[in-house]
């Protein structure tokens, strides 16, 4: 799992994953951006600034976000994204499964 947010604001999450391996799946996301796809057109204003990318290994995941829904990253991964679209409109991923 990993989250990423703004240095600034380091308590609003900008972009919320799970992935085997985030360091290739983040130089994916910075290749994206650099090539224009349109998937990143939103992101250019916050590479302008400080971000930092935490990421918690699955095997650290202790309890689930919700309490009684499963700790799979699968799971953690839609409970964040729902929770932190509610609480921030801004973030740049959505999560369309309801909760």
């Amino acid at each position: 799992m990993y989250v990423l947010v703004q240095r600034s604001a380091a308590t609003v999450p900008l972009d919320i994953g799970r992935a085997a391996n985030p360091s290739s799946r983040w130089q994916g996301h910075l290749k994206g951006h650099r090539s224009d796809m349109p998937r990143y057109a939103r992101w250019s204003v916050f590479f302008e600034q400080l971000l930092d990318l935490y990421v918690v290994p699955v095997g650290e995941m202790h309890g689930p976000p919700i309490p009684g829904f499963p700790v799979t990253a699968g799971a953690v991964e839609s409970q964040l994204i729902g929770l932190a679209q509610d609480a921030y409109p801004g973030l740049l991923n959505r999560e369309d499964v309801g909760r």
